[in-house]
């Protein structure tokens, strides 16, 4: 009975969520995690403890402590927090990942002036316990750490970016117990890097890696050629993003390709560059905001349940958390909404769904000489409504997906007016996208096309059909 009341709420909550057809501002409710927590430059959301929430990880930059704080429900949210590592002095980037490929998330940071790069694994159980291994120590002014399988062999490798070097490093990860790493340097000329992450860039299915250098302000990205070793090409985005702080991938155009959203902290600004195509690649820069003193972190995601990509952000020296309201038209047309502006130079910011009802919510920190705070802010749902699908374009066809709700497979299902080439992608709440498939060339008429969510996790998806002048999308809720 317990397990069909829980899908029964779901499915209510799903309802209304669809009902509301239209959306309006977001209403966020604010829950202190810790107060006592100093100096919180990175903030991480993850399941550490494989219970179905979102747990945080964080970096405590003044005690020089790698931490979590275990969510353990109720409303409010009750937190207790637990400490991987006391010594990490200036710990400024954490990252959770699998490393060593037992099924358990690790946990990755950065030690600023000691010049560390650290992983620890995780016991995988209550109580939990953490070993820590040095994947570099003369990696100095270590300003950021990201984990992915870069060269697709299965297990996770590392990258950074280190300040002081100005250098994009790459540490491939070679198994064995303990790992073995074997280091390549693949930009020694990035004028004071801040940030790494990646992402396929150019479509061609394998990770490449983009960047920011904040004296440089440069926003650039480095091509994977996929060969063994693996040769690097370096493009730049924009060469004039001013204090280019932080670097994001996302499909923010749901046109099939990653964009870039960034923040500059000495520019004050919030940006995102679609990605235009072409070889090379075109970059357009649309400004999300000017003024937003020492912007530090910019990250996208659906707030608002309308299908498209906003933007959440931190501003340091204005003391805000805030978010932009994507409308979904062409061009793009961002509304600013404050969220926070007393939280003392704000940093660390991530978004996840920390209290299980389907949306996202907000999770930010102070940073050095703030006030030692971390809190979450609860997204709880919309306060109006404004008219039409913002996913729709005028030129749109119609669709929908049945079953749905459904589990593991639906049919999406759409009329088209004449023949046309066809490509259907399908994002999460987060606006990642999680499958694409090109369909190639139908016929005028109506066609069902049917999707498997294979293992990925219960929650709201999104799908979009690509035509040369249409397309469609609706809202999917996958139960398992």
């Amino acid at each position: 009975m317990a397990a069909f009341n829980k899908v029964f709420s779901i499915i209510v909550f799903y309802l209304i969520f669809i009902a509301a057809s239209a959306y309006g501002n977001v209403i966020f409710v604010e829950h202190l995690i810790d107060g006592h927590s100093y100096g919180n430059p990175s903030l991480v959301a993850c399941d550490i403890d494989n219970d179905g929430d979102k747990d945080v990880v964080g970096a405590v930059m003044e005690s020089g402590n790698v931490v979590w704080w275990r969510n353990d429900g109720g409303y409010p949210i009750s937190w207790e927090k637990f400490v991987i590592d006391y010594n990490v002095p200036v710990t400024f980037s954490v990252y959770t990942e699998d490393i060593n490929g037992d099924g358990h998330k690790d946990v990755l940071a950065t030690a600023y002036y000691a010049g560390l790069v650290l992983w620890w694994k995780s016991s995988g159980q209550a109580p939990y316990t953490w070993t820590r291994y040095v994947i570099s120590d003369n990696f100095d002014e270590a300003h950021e750490v990201y984990a992915c399988d870069i060269d697709d062999d299965g297990d996770n490798d590392v990258l950074g970016a280190s300040s002081a070097l100005s250098r994009i490093t790459l540490w491939l990860n070679e198994g064995g117990d303990p790992i073995q790493w074997t280091e390549y340097a693949i930009d020694n000329y990035f004028d004071t890097a801040k940030s790494v992450r990646a992402a396929d860039i150019n479509g061609d299915s394998i990770k490449d890696i983009i960047g920011a250098a904040i004296y440089g302000h440069d926003v650039a990205w480095w091509h994977n050629d996929g060969g063994n070793p693996i040769t690097w090409t370096k493009y730049f985005i924009d060469g004039n993003f001013i204090g280019a702080h932080r670097v994001e991938a996302v499909d923010l155009d749901f046109d099939g390709d990653n964009d870039i959203v960034g923040a500059g902290c000495i520019g004050h600004e919030i940006a995102w560059w679609r990605n235009n195509g072409g070889d090379p690649i075109t970059w357009t820069e649309q400004l999300l905001e000017t003024g937003f003193i020492n912007a530090c972190v910019a990250m996208p995601g659906d707030l608002d349940g309308d299908g498209d990509i906003d933007v959440a952000a931190t501003a340091q020296g204005a003391n805000q958390v805030a978010w932009w309201e994507n409308d979904g038209n062409e061009p793009i047309s961002w509304t600013k909404h404050m969220i926070d502006d007393v939280l003392v130079r704000p940093w660390g910011l991530d978004l996840a769904d920390f209290d299980g009802d389907l949306d996202l919510d907000i999770v930010s920190g102070s940073s050095h000489m703030g006030c030692n705070q971390v809190k979450w802010y609860e997204n709880t749902g919309t306060t109006g409504l404004k008219d039409g699908n913002s996913l729709i374009p005028a030129k749109s066809i119609t669709s929908y997906n049945s079953p749905n709700p459904f589990n593991q497979s639906t049919n999406i299902i759409f009329s088209l007016p004449a023949e046309a080439g066809v490509k259907i992608n399908i994002y999460n709440l987060a606006g990642g996208l999680v499958s694409s498939m090109d369909i190639g060339i139908l016929s005028a008429g109506s066609h069902k096309f049917s999707w498997n969510a294979g293992d990925l996790p219960t929650g709201i998806y999104f799908y979009s059909i690509k035509g040369a002048d249409f397309s469609g999308s609706g809202k999917m809720l996958l139960l398992k």
